[in-house]
């Protein structure tokens, strides 16, 4: 088990510790990497539940819950610190309003965070059968989880080089040289 967190939390600390790209130069990136593995292993540990006919308990959906809710506070919380860092500004344009918004707002935030926790916690309020949900937020998240690390790595640029401005340098005409008096 020791082994497993350490694989899971590794990768988000590779891309974290260069400070070359901002955006992955956040806390929040192995955060959001473990918490999202958590939470596809509960997803996964459920799911082999249902398949052996046993119950899926009320805290199993909890973790899983908890799980997912600390992934979409990281998340937001790493696109709301530092939006002005040359590098991370452009990467967080691309995430928000740019050519990943669907697949990371509509897909993994939303679809793949979001939706799972709210349909985990419904599944405990209304009690009864929980293997739906269970088989639900496996098929979810299974693709989210990908995509989240895919789009992380896509968005992850370098910031722009800032063009030094050249010396001012004033080019002194000798007007009487040339021919052309005063």
């Amino acid at each position: 088990m020791v082994a497993a967190v350490v694989v899971m939390f590794y990768a988000g600390q590779v891309l974290a510790t260069p400070r070359a790209i901002p955006y992955w130069n956040s806390t929040a990136i192995p955060l959001q990497f473990l918490l999202s593995s958590l939470a596809l292993s509960m997803a996964t540990v459920m799911l082999m539940e249902v398949v052996k006919d046993r119950a899926v308990t009320a805290g199993q959906l909890g973790v899983l819950a908890a799980f997912l809710a600390g992934l979409a506070g990281s998340i937001v919380g790493h696109l709301m610190t530092r939006r002005t860092v040359p590098g991370k500004s452009h990467s967080l344009e691309l995430l928000v309003r740019g050519r990943y918004r669907i697949p990371f707002l509509g897909g993994v935030l939303t679809s793949g965070t979001i939706l799972p926790a709210v349909l985990a916690l419904i599944a405990i309020a209304a009690g009864g059968s929980r293997d739906a949900i269970s088989i639900i937020a496996f098929v979810i998240l299974v693709p989210a989880g990908f995509f989240l690390r895919l789009i992380t790595l896509r968005v992850g640029i370098f910031p722009p080089v800032r063009q030094i401005p050249a010396p001012n340098i004033r080019i002194r005409r000798d007007t009487a040289a040339a021919g052309s008096g005063p």
